[in-house]
């Protein structure tokens, strides 16, 4: 099965290639891409980057090396079948450019097409609108970052960002936010306390009314 993938992504690749050297400029859309992106990822993927073969790591522990050397064990790629772990990461990207292609294709079905359609529009002038978004997002994200960095949601920037957009879609948690420590004795759980209650209210509040205005 790995030959195959590996076949078809190469000849497909120089298909590829050769279209674009046909076409120039004009071969650059989404589908294109995708599918380009879809056929280096798979080689990738396929591809075993270390050649140690189990014997040899035998003999390596056998005579009780130094810890660091143990490092062939990531080299089983060829024994086992098991990837690296940035391609496991790269597989999980894949499998997500595979479907979109794949709805890529289905515009061009008559009956289905003119949903894909409207999906693309709508991403179209979502992003943008994503342009005076981001403002709204960033602004709310490091300002709850200041007031509640003590919360697991709000530790850092890049976690309050996905918090506050989270937030956005409705996720408010609002009981968990501010009223997950109540009961609790004042010191005893600082992952959870907001100590400044007031002005933390103030600004969800406003969240609530500009991501209301927003999403409407």
């Amino acid at each position: 099965m790995r030959w195959a993938i590996l076949g078809f992504s190469i000849i497909n690749l120089l298909r590829e290639l050769f279209q674009f050297a046909s076409h120039r400029l004009n071969y650059l859309d989404a589908t294109n891409l995708i599918e380009v992106t879809l056929y280096i990822t798979s080689l990738l993927l396929c591809i075993d980057f270390y050649n140690y073969s189990l014997d040899t790591v035998g003999q390596l522990t056998a005579s009780t090396i130094a810890l660091n050397e143990l490092t062939v064990l990531d080299g089983f790629q060829a024994d086992t079948g098991l990837r690296q772990e940035w391609q496991q990461e790269m597989g999980a990207f894949t499998i997500f450019l595979s479907w979109m292609g794949l709805l890529l294709f289905i515009q061009k079905i008559p009956r289905l097409g003119i949903f894909v359609v409207m999906f693309t529009d709508i991403l179209k002038t979502f992003s943008q609108f994503f342009v005076v978004f981001v403002f709204f997002i960033f602004g709310f994200a490091l300002s709850f970052t200041v007031l509640l960095g003590n919360q697991n949601l709000f530790a850092n920037w890049y976690t309050t960002l996905v918090t506050t957009t989270v937030m956005m879609i409705g996720e408010l948690s609002y009981g968990d936010i501010f009223y997950s420590a109540a009961g609790a004795a004042v010191g005893s759980n600082y992952g959870s306390e907001v100590y400044t209650t007031e002005v933390s209210f103030v600004l969800f509040v406003i969240f609530l009314i500009v991501m209301t205005i927003i999403i409407m």
